[in-house]
């Protein structure tokens, strides 16, 4: 029977890090420069925090935990086992590991997110304390008229004066987070939304790094909440003009039911840079 054990991770466990999350991950950190770039940030802040599983007999590595703490709890970025030695207990050997690491440094927290392993992480004593909802919605092959509610044009530049004047400092800050993000990605989606050529709202969307075919609303401003689904309406017309195939958005967002986003066609996000992220946390103790 072989058998397994958890050490340290070294730097030079990068190679086979980056090739375990090749082939065990679902979502983008199976991406060698995701990945690997994140093993390199927490091995420069967090190095005792990385851990690795190995085989005895030949010290093959089998799966890593990356990790890290703050000044009340320990996290997880990232755990994966090689699909060939998936069921034997090695997940739960990592857990343990940082498990140790953090009671050792007066910790009793573990915290991470998750998109697909909320039932493993449950059958470690994890329990969701969160849930971030995304929902996507399939735009190619269906009718999209624009929004007959509102008015809508392109937001530019000038226009940020007139909503400050009109916006909580908050939320234009926001705002201008989004809409410079658009703009430094050369990706600008802004939409103006008026009525009677008053500012009703503005949305911002802006195309997922991975699917090109993907447009992600990135920012929703209403001055009432009956305008929001004229706002995310004008987002769906926009990206079905420009050719996308998917529309996703994550809740909360003001003005928008989850049941209204299922009632119009919507689901639940399912894809591998876009999906519902479970927040889940154990307490030692």
């Amino acid at each position: 029977m072989e058998e397994y054990k958890v050490r340290t991770a070294s730097i030079s466990d990068v190679v086979d890090i980056v090739r375990i999350a090749n082939q065990a991950f679902l979502e983008i950190a199976r991406l060698p420069g995701s990945l690997g770039h994140g093993f390199v940030v927490h091995m420069k802040s967090f190095p005792d925090w990385i851990f690795v599983a190995e085989r005895t007999t030949d010290r093959k590595v089998i799966g890593f935990l990356i990790g890290s703490r703050d000044k009340h709890a320990a996290k997880i970025s990232w755990i994966a086992v090689h699909p060939e030695f998936w069921g034997r207990g090695i997940g739960g050997m990592l857990l343990h590991a940082i498990e140790e690491k953090a009671r050792s440094e007066g910790l009793r927290i573990i915290e991470t997110g998750t998109p697909f392993a909320r039932s493993f992480y449950e059958k470690y004593g994890f329990h969701c304390i969160n849930v971030q909802k995304a929902y996507i919605l399939e735009i190619a092959g269906r009718k999209v008229e624009s929004p007959s509610n509102i008015e809508i044009r392109f937001l530019f530049l000038f226009d940020l004066s007139e909503l400050a004047q009109v916006m909580s400092k908050n939320n234009y800050l926001n705002l201008l987070e989004s809409y410079f993000s658009a703009l430094k990605a050369n990706n600008e989606n802004a939409i103006l939304g008026l009525k009677n050529n008053q500012i009703v709202g503005v949305v911002i969307g802006q195309r997922d790094s991975l699917y090109q075919d993907l447009m992600i609303l990135r920012y929703l401003y209403s001055v009432k909440q009956e305008y929001a689904p004229d706002l995310l309406h004008a987002l769906i017309f926009l990206s079905s003009v420009k050719g996308y195939r998917w529309i996703g958005v994550k809740l909360p967002l003001f003005g928008i039911e989850e049941q209204y986003l299922r009632d119009t066609g919507w689901n639940e996000a399912r894809l591998p840079s876009f999906w519902t992220r479970y927040w889940m946390r154990k307490d030692l103790g």
